[in-house]
C-alpha cells in the first residue's frame, strides 16, 4: 500500500472517530444539499459550537468542502457539502468495497 493510500485511509479513520462527525456526514449525504453549521446543529440537536468544531475537522480531513459563504448580521455563514471521501466515511463497512 502506498504512502498516499495510507494517508487517505488514516484521514477516513480520523473522520469516523467521533459520532458527531458521523452524524454531520449522515445529514449531508441524506439531504444531498449544502448545509451551514447552524442548520446541521438544528437537525442533529447538538450545540452549535460542537457542530462547528467537528465541521472544521471534517473540512481539514477533506470529508466536506466549503461551497459558499453568505453574509449574515455582521458574520459570515459557511455552507458545506460532503465530498467523495466523506461519503466513504458515512457508509456502513460492508458497502466500502
Amino acid at each position: 500500500m502506498s504512502i498516499t493510500m495510507l494517508r487517505q485511509q488514516a484521514a477516513i479513520n480520523r473522520a469516523g472517530a467521533h459520532w458527531i462527525r458521523l452524524r454531520i456526514l449522515e445529514i449531508l449525504v441524506q439531504s444531498g444539499a449544502a448545509h451551514s453549521p447552524t442548520q446541521l446543529a438544528r437537525q442533529a440537536q447538538e450545540p452549535l459550537a460542537n457542530i462547528s468544531y467537528h465541521t472544521r475537522v471534517l473540512l481539514k480531513l477533506g470529508c466536506v468542502k466549503l461551497v459558499r459563504r453568505v453574509p449574515r448580521r455582521g458574520a459570515v455563514e459557511h455552507y458545506y457539502q460532503v465530498t467523495k471521501r466523506g461519503r466513504k466515511v458515512s457508509m456502513p463497512p460492508k458497502q466500502l468495497s
